[in-house]
């Protein structure tokens, strides 16, 4: 190696002896600039780099790694500090081989003679440079200091840390943002500008978390001062030895969804005085007409066609508020299942049907099922319903000619239920639901008979969507209608 190369090296290149002095039998490049001393002193052994340069804190754990990497016939990669000439430290990366019988042959011919070596001792060519003027470990300390100084700058969230009394330590942006006075070194209840009662209740939390160490996780907190909801999680902070020295939060405003909750809530209170009215205001004044019209018919002389047909409207009125009060009952939040058969829910379901000649069969069992039992049967009862009364066409009327009640082309319905993967279904021997219109027989008030109010089906979807079920409409094997549920929790 040139001396203007040798200068301007950022490192050095060596031979030495795996010895703990680390022996050098050669080495070149910047050992000046590296270590504050001249190669020649290190080559001579007036300067060892074991016992003069390494660090007495890392000279074991470098002489265990490089020793387990040549006796696996492996390179190896070590970090380590060393003390240079003038009392520094450096940290420097070192790589190198073992050096093999063959390989000797090939070393340049400054390298000491290998008979002056002591022992036998493995030789080892490798370079060292200078990475840093700190640790690796305190480089890493550093990047993720700024990784969480950039957080708590710009994440549109309020992060917070509090010691063990409960004053804050570091604050997000977006929390600070909230007060009029800076948070740091306050706890809750010295915080201006927010109301009392919020204030205490903060302060009790953060003082569970530290004294018992338990976190609160997805507490819902209304500021009433700025008109907001938070969701507030809070976990220990803990020291290396696992002692909790305060404590870590992170609060998200949800003010946007506890609206949209009040808000349905508000829908769901009208939607229960709706139902009341027609169960009640509407339904009383049907009944006296209903028996006056029954009274009526009974002083006639005759049959009455007038009123027979003014009762017939009334029966049609009387199935349409049963419907609708069911739609509007069904699409409330499920919140009272348990494990139920639902065999004998189906079987219950069918002894309220009338059914027409038609005939059920439960192919396979399914099992009990977490539901609704009072919502499950109305479901089994509507589809039953719409097969029987209908021949599962959803009040098509099929080519040919129309349905007889219970039977399509004089033979009765046949259905049957069995269970899926993930569910069951229940299926007919019908005419089917044409594939065009199977999304439309779900919805509210579609039907293309005179005498449907459009609600049966409608009322099925809602009460599997409101169990978290996905019904789908397909054909039967003998080409009527087959209704699939899937995602249905069993016990």
């Amino acid at each position: 190696m040139s001396g203007e190369l040798k200068n301007s090296f950022p490192g050095v290149i060596y031979w030495c002896l795996t010895d703990p002095s680390w022996t050098m039998l050669g080495i070149d490049g910047g050992c000046e600039e590296l270590t504050g001393y001249d190669c020649s002193a290190l080559k001579h052994s007036e300067v060892t780099f074991g016992t003069d340069l390494i660090h007495p804190d890392d000279r074991d754990r470098l002489q265990r790694d490089v020793e387990r990497a040549l006796a696996e016939g492996e390179a190896f990669e070590v970090q380590y500090r060393i003390e240079t000439a003038d009392g520094e430290t450096k940290w420097v990366h070192e790589s190198g081989h073992g050096i093999s019988d063959a390989g000797m042959e090939s070393l340049p011919s400054q390298v000491n003679s290998i008979e002056n070596a002591d022992g036998g001792l493995p030789i080892i060519e490798g370079y060292i440079r200078e990475i840093a003027t700190e640790s690796p470990l305190e480089a890493e300390r550093d990047r993720k200091a700024q990784l969480l100084d950039s957080l708590f700058d710009s994440i549109p969230i309020h992060l917070f840390v509090k010691d063990e009394q409960g004053r804050h330590l570091y604050v997000s942006e977006g929390h600070v943002s909230e007060y009029e006075d800076s948070l740091i070194g306050k706890t809750d209840l010295e915080l201006d500008g927010v109301d009392e009662s919020h204030r205490r209740s903060a302060y009790e939390d953060d003082m569970h978390v530290i004294e018992t160490s338990e976190p609160i996780l997805d507490k819902e907190e209304y500021i009433e001062a700025y008109d907001k909801w938070n969701l507030t999680s809070k976990v220990p902070w803990r020291d290396e030895t696992g002692e909790t020295i305060g404590l870590i939060g992170i609060a998200r405003d949800i003010t946007e969804r506890k609206k949209r909750e009040q808000e349905i809530q508000r829908q769901n209170e009208r939607l229960e005085q709706f139902t009341r009215v027609v169960s009640h205001d509407l339904r009383n004044p049907l009944n006296v007409a209903e028996g006056r019209i029954q009274l009526a018919l009974k002083e006639a002389d005759e049959d009455d066609a007038n009123l027979t047909a003014a009762q017939g409207a009334l029966d049609r009125m009387e199935q349409l508020l049963d419907d609708l009060l069911a739609l509007a009952r069904q699409g409330q939040p499920i919140d009272d299942t348990k494990p139920v058969s639902i065999d004998a829910i189906a079987d219950r379901a069918w002894s309220t049907v009338p059914t027409q000649g038609a005939t059920l069969t439960v192919v396979e069992s399914i099992g009990a099922v977490h539901c609704a039992e009072s919502r499950i049967q109305q479901l089994f009862e509507n589809l039953f319903r719409n097969s029987v009364e209908h021949g599962s066409t959803g009040s098509q009327t099929p080519p040919g000619g129309a349905i007889e009640h219970g039977s399509i082309k004089d033979e009765p319905i046949k259905i049957m239920i069995s269970p899926l993967d993930d569910g069951f279904f229940v299926a007919d021997t019908g005419t089917g639901v044409p594939e065009s219109i199977r999304e439309q027989v779900l919805e509210p008030g579609y039907t293309t008979a005179d005498d449907g109010t459009g609600f049966g089906l409608s009322i099925v979807n809602e009460i599997a969507d409101a169990h978290g079920w996905e019904l789908t409409i397909t054909d039967s094997e003998t080409g009527g209608a087959r209704f699939e549920f899937r995602g249905v929790k069993g016990a």
